[in-house]
């Protein structure tokens, strides 16, 4: 939650003061960070319900307490910080778009596959450099919003789980 969430948003908001008008920013999400991860429909709806960066910072807070009384399960967040953190990064995406669409700043997350990285033991199917290539397209591209997947469809991050699509199956 640290370094995925926290350090994202305080990293951002300290340097949009220095972004100018029709600039993007491209944060990198994952197939985790989509809505239906989160197993709780109540906290689904509050989620994607949640207007600023201090209601998002204080529901994602609520997270961290639940997990130290042990409640992160019955609370409807389920069993994986990776998945919470990522959730909080496309809600902010999205909180981001909406508060800096009138200076016309792109926002957009991207999930990049299934990439060969520590975490994924070297499994995944996308090497570190093709998964930077769609952030840097979206960066050099005249616009970029929504939940951006691998294959650059945009994928809506409030509907049906997307997974199937990592492999084109629906």
């Amino acid at each position: 939650m640290k370094v995925n969430f926290f350090s994202l948003v305080n990293f951002t908001e300290s340097i949009l003061p220095l972004l100018k008008n029709g600039g993007k920013i491209i944060n990198i999400s994952s197939s985790s960070g989509h809505l239906s991860r989160i197993p709780g429909e109540e906290l689904r709806n509050r989620i994607k319900s949640t207007d600023s960066v201090e209601e998002l910072i204080k529901l994602m807070n609520s997270y961290l307490v639940a997990c130290r009384n042990g409640e992160e399960i019955e609370g409807g967040w389920g069993d994986s910080s990776y998945v919470v953190s990522k959730v909080g990064v496309n809600s902010y995406t999205f909180i981001l778009h909406r508060r800096l669409s009138a200076k016309d700043i792109s926002v957009a997350c991207v999930h990049p596959g299934y990439v060969q990285t520590d975490m994924t033991g070297g499994a995944g199917q996308v090497s570190a450099g093709a998964a930077a290539a769609l952030p840097v397209r979206l960066a050099l591209a005249a616009r970029a919003q929504g939940y951006v997947w691998h294959d650059g469809r945009v994928v809506p991050w409030d509907g049906p789980d997307p997974r199937g699509f990592i492999d084109g199956r629906k």
